[in-house]
């Protein structure tokens, strides 16, 4: 039997359609699935307003320049609904939450409204050092997590010896210490995965697309799949 992975549904239970993704709909889907956790993004609007929202415009319009209640009204003539960070954090009791920050220096207002849920309901991460070094400074107990493109993972390590790797990551990880790391998965192999389990982290690879990509996740042992396909590893780990 296969050792089953955190199963982090990417937007939500969303099954390709673009309109449903980091919703209502979409999580509850993931609830009702049986879902480990679900992944979404957090932009911050005109009016200070935490919204689940990956991309800087919804239904043309700019986040960061338009009122939440102006978004929403906007989004729902496209069949959009917009999903406020309190509506996602009103599910953390069913399904734990992975809560990646779009938009940093908003580290205090973000941990103000945090703050009502139990700290071991969520992990935040984000590409963005300088938002995990203001989380980190905020608590020594919140779960933080490094994002990585493969571009940005490889920048890291070039010209470095092959034996000085895990120091040249342990330096760059010390004064975040995060407990995992989020990378993009074309940068994903053993050697790598061996890495990062010897500086004391997790691997939560992203974005997982296809039952062959999965299936080699779990083979390698990864702790988490971050993935817009969760339905396969649930088949992928059930006993025969």
């Amino acid at each position: 039997m296969r050792v089953k992975p955190f199963v982090v549904a990417h937007r939500g239970a969303h099954a390709g359609q673009r309109s449903l993704e980091n919703t209502l709909v979409a999580f509850q889907r993931a609830i009702d699935a049986g879902y480990d956790c679900i992944e979404t993004d957090l932009r911050l609007t005109k009016d200070k307003t935490w919204i689940c929202c990956h991309d800087p415009q919804i239904a043309g319009l700019s986040v960061a320049k338009t009122s939440f209640f102006q978004l929403r009204a906007a989004a729902e003539q496209m069949g959009i609904v917009i999903c406020s960070l309190e509506e996602c954090l009103s599910l953390h009791s069913r399904i734990h939450l992975d809560l990646e920050i779009k938009v940093p220096g908003y580290e205090e207002h973000l941990w103000s409204i945090l703050s009502s849920i139990p700290i071991e309901h969520y992990v935040i991460k984000s590409f963005h050092r300088s938002c995990l070094l203001s989380l980190r400074e905020l608590s020594v107990d919140v779960r933080l997590g490094i994002l990585w493109t493969r571009r940005k993972w490889l920048s890291l390590f070039k010209s470095v010896p092959r034996d000085s790797e895990k120091q040249v990551l342990q330096a760059f990880i010390s004064e975040i210490k995060p407990q995992f790391i989020s990378l993009e998965l074309s940068a994903v192999d053993a050697m790598v995965f061996e890495l990062i389990r010897n500086v004391g982290v997790e691997l939560w690879p992203w974005t997982v697309r296809s039952k062959e990509q999965t299936r080699a996740l779990i083979d390698l042992g990864v702790e988490a799949v971050v993935t817009d396909v969760p339905e396969y590893v649930a088949s992928l780990t059930a006993s025969s």
